[in-house]
């Protein structure tokens, strides 16, 4: 049977940490120095851009431009929180469900600045989208979402909830805010280009761009999918080759990125992606890998491949399908199904520095019984006495089948003397593990996992 993904981010017992609401992501910090501008582009200011954008990016002074500068230095000018800190990659990220930020008056319902070995790669703008269904809806929809709500309270499901009604209104915003975005850029800039963005049918965006100081202004609006505004490298823009080269670097580094402990525990360092509101858990699994994997990816763009329905609801069958030109152009492969819930298997990948997408059940005896486990895990000095104390638990395992919220994440390690395995979710910027014995998520698991592999 295939199972559709739509866990939101409302688990309270495992969501302690969420990323912070930002209002607004103008602050009074000191904006980046820009380089000189193009020639042609003399009366174009950068206090005509940072007007537009609302945010205090360029400075005309100095010389180090926005893509030399320190990622953590531009999250701070946009009060971005951190969302993932590697040794290689970081990401900052803010969400306005209610759009209470603005670009040239387009509610902004998150904005995402992702980094790389220490430089900023892309800064994103996201309007109206799908994922943020919710903030659509309207009066009339009232009464249907109580009943919504009423059913969920009683026997909770993976279910998101929207109405034709709700439908109509984010389409119709994303029309709007396309055109508003399209004037205004065109006003400050000049007459637009055409232009595309990644690889593959399915994960390549196509829309309009502007040119500026090295940067790329492009403005993507699929259809019925979201508007987006990136400011990305012309550089980077413009190379076709730029994921491939990632993957490549990033293949050399994946040893490095295997960390073993002494107390047997044997950790994958994986980016974080925080879906927050939105109902994106296999989106956001699949962004988390590619960024891994060192390709361009955001959960938006990983819904629109996978044809995530809107505000969440994803079959792990078309997300793979999605992904998978993209895959082969940078030189990885997709194995559907390929990992059996097993220590021998597991071990397998995540010695070969492979994190497994796992499709999983959650019931609430699961939720509460690893949450509660794993709180005690964190001051463990005695890892024989962990372990003899984990069979009672082994014990109970096949009670944990049969849970209804279709969930999925990444397993990201393993500990050979316990007999455990690390799970790694996308509902918070929470990067730390949950640790479940195999025969555990054994039991939970929706069948064998999807390892993406090189």
């Amino acid at each position: 049977m295939r199972q559709i993904f739509t866990i939101l981010a409302v688990i309270p017992s495992l969501v302690a940490s969420r990323t912070t609401v930002a209002s607004s992501p103008i602050t009074s910090v000191a904006p980046i120095v820009a380089t000189s501008p193009s020639q042609g582009a003399e009366t174009i200011t950068p206090e005509r851009v940072n007007e537009m954008l609302g945010a205090k990016l360029f400075d005309p002074s100095g010389t180090t431009g926005l893509w030399n500068a320190p990622p953590r230095t531009v999250a701070t000018l946009l009060n971005l929180p951190t969302e993932s800190e590697t040794s290689y990659e970081s990401s900052f990220r803010s969400y306005t469900p209610g759009g209470e930020a603005k670009i040239v008056g387009c509610r902004v319902f998150s904005t995402i600045l992702t980094g790389d070995h220490g430089k900023a790669v892309e800064l994103s703008f996201m309007l109206a989208n799908k994922g943020d269904i919710m903030a659509f809806l309207d009066g009339n929809d009232r009464s249907a979402y109580e009943v919504f709500c009423n059913v969920q309270r009683r026997t909770p499901t993976a279910t998101v909830f929207s109405t034709p009604g709700m439908i109509r209104r984010y389409e119709a915003e994303i029309r709007k805010d396309n055109s508003l975005l399209e004037a205004s850029l065109t006003k400050l800039f000049g007459t637009f280009k055409g232009g595309s963005f990644g690889r593959g049918a399915s994960t390549t965006e196509r829309g309009k761009r502007w040119d500026w100081n090295g940067t790329t202004f492009f403005l993507a609006a699929p259809s019925g999918e979201y508007v987006v505004l990136r400011l990305i490298p012309t550089a980077t823009f413009d190379d076709n080759q730029s994921d491939r080269k990632g993957f490549e670097k990033a293949k050399e580094e994946i040893p490095d990125r295997i960390q073993r402990k002494q107390n047997g525990d044997v950790l994958l360092e994986v980016p974080q992606v925080d879906q927050g509101p939105k109902g994106y858990c296999v989106p956001a699994t699949f962004a988390r890998v590619m960024r891994y994997y060192g390709l361009h990816a955001d959960m938006d763009l990983m819904a629109k491949a996978g044809n995530t329905t809107a505000g969440g609801g994803t079959f792990l069958a078309s997300e793979n399908a999605g992904i998978f030109n993209l895959l082969g152009e940078a030189g990885l492969h997709v194995s559907p199904n390929s990992c059996r819930i097993s220590m021998r298997d597991i071990k397998t990948h995540i010695d070969r520095g492979e994190p497994i997408i796992l499709g999983i059940n959650l019931s609430k005896e699961y939720l509460a019984r690893i949450s509660s486990r794993n709180a005690g895990r964190e001051n463990v000095t005695d890892w024989g006495d962990w372990s003899r104390g984990l069979t009672t638990y082994r014990a109970k395992a096949p009670q944990l089948a049969g849970g209804t919220l279709a969930h999925s994440c990444l397993i990201v390690g393993y500990n050979l003397t316990t007999g455990e395995i690390a799970l790694s979710d996308s509902w918070s910027k929470e990067t730390h593990p949950l640790w479940a014995l195999v025969e555990e998520v054994g039991a939970a698991a929706q069948g064998a996992a999807t390892v993406i592999s090189f």
